[in-house]
């Protein structure tokens, strides 16, 4: 089987552009070597995107590079407008990525990323619960 590597980033308080893009920079230099990276993206405990702008979203979404295997979930609270927030990465995101979905719902969202990969899905949730 081949090796993965499973990558969690919870976002939270008030996000802008600019963070956004700081942070995808330094998580794109980091896992630059990593080929294949199955990923959760937390943004339920955002609380103010006042400052965050389509345009920035998808740029910040470019900004990774190619990584033709990578997996990504977005897991949102469904709001409107961080629903297209979220929309907007995922649209920026599909050309970058093996596929990317949006989630409300922590389990299918774990689920979709682990791919049937029981032990996986228990150990990610196990640690996501340790956190909360």
């Amino acid at each position: 089987m081949e090796e993965q590597s499973f990558v969690l980033i919870k976002l939270f308080g008030a996000v802008d552009d600019k963070a956004l893009l700081d942070l995808v920079t330094s998580h794109a230099e980091k896992t630059q070597s990593i080929p294949n990276i199955k990923e959760l993206i937390d943004c339920r405990e955002i609380s103010n995107i006042d400052e965050l702008t389509v345009h920035g979203v998808r740029h910040v979404a470019n900004h990774i590079g190619r990584k033709p295997e990578w997996l990504l979930a977005l897991l949102i609270n469904d709001t409107p407008l961080l629903r297209e927030m979220a929309e907007g990465y995922r649209a920026g995101s599909l050309e970058q990525r093996k596929d990317v979905k949006i989630f409300t719902e922590l389990n299918e969202a774990i689920s979709w990323i682990t791919q049937g990969e029981d032990e996986l899905a228990s150990a990610i949730t196990a640690f996501i619960n340790q956190e909360d």
